[in-house]
């Protein structure tokens, strides 16, 4: 999957977020049994788990306001330049057609938007999306949940400390191992075994080795 390299995108704390990006981090900090309980859809208002650019408040607003609540919860006080280290102040962001050199190690969640591609290992403390065809050249470590929009994809092993979601079209060519619950949709493959505490395999979706639920 490895691509021209493009410009190294900078780790920062996220003041914005473009629709679809989103991340849910007011209520992050506790693990959930269903995969797609952090990952709410445009509009979505349960007060929760509001996801960024909803068209309710701007995004500057809703993603500054959610990093603060997560600091606030977290116990940390924000640094002079307005970031927290170890909080999910940590969010990197890696735009769409953009290649960063390396890999990414945070304590917060890590995004990558549509065609964005990463060619090293990723590790989060939080979550982590890969987006519309975006693709990951290395294992992945995630803290929390972890998702894989249509078209994505992991060449490398997969540990996440929540649940898996994967969506039409997503791959993964590794093992996956995680602590929640995964969910493979119509179209998703994996070239490798899958542990989970429950495994739901859809339709035609393909798993090439062997699934274990850990209840």
């Amino acid at each position: 999957m490895s691509r021209s390299r493009g410009p190294r995108c900078s780790r920062r704390r996220l003041l914005w977020a473009a629709s679809g990006a989103a991340v849910g981090l007011a209520g992050c900090t506790g693990l959930q049994s269903d995969a797609g309980a952090h990952w709410r859809e445009p509009g979505a208002d349960d007060g929760e788990y509001e996801r960024f650019g909803d068209g309710t408040e701007s995004a500057d607003t809703v993603a500054e306001s959610d990093v603060d609540a997560q600091t606030d919860a977290n116990g940390t006080d924000g640094d002079d330049d307005g970031t927290a280290a170890g909080s999910t102040d940590d969010l990197v962001v890696v735009p769409p057609d953009d290649e960063p050199e390396g890999g990414i190690e945070t304590a917060g969640s890590v995004v990558l938007e549509p065609d964005a591609s990463v060619d090293d290992n990723v590790e989060a403390g939080y979550q982590v999306v890969l987006e519309d065809e975006a693709e990951l050249d290395g294992n992945l470590e995630a803290g929390d949940d972890v998702r894989l929009d249509p078209g994505a994809a992991i060449d490398g092993n997969v540990e996440a400390g929540g649940g898996v979601i994967l969506r039409t079209g997503a791959e993964i060519d590794g093992n996956l191992e995680a602590d929640g619950t995964v969910s493979i949709a119509e179209g998703a493959e994996i070239d490798g075994n899958v542990t989970g505490s429950t495994v739901t395999v859809a339709g035609d979706a393909e798993v090439d080795g062997e699934i274990t639920e850990t209840g």
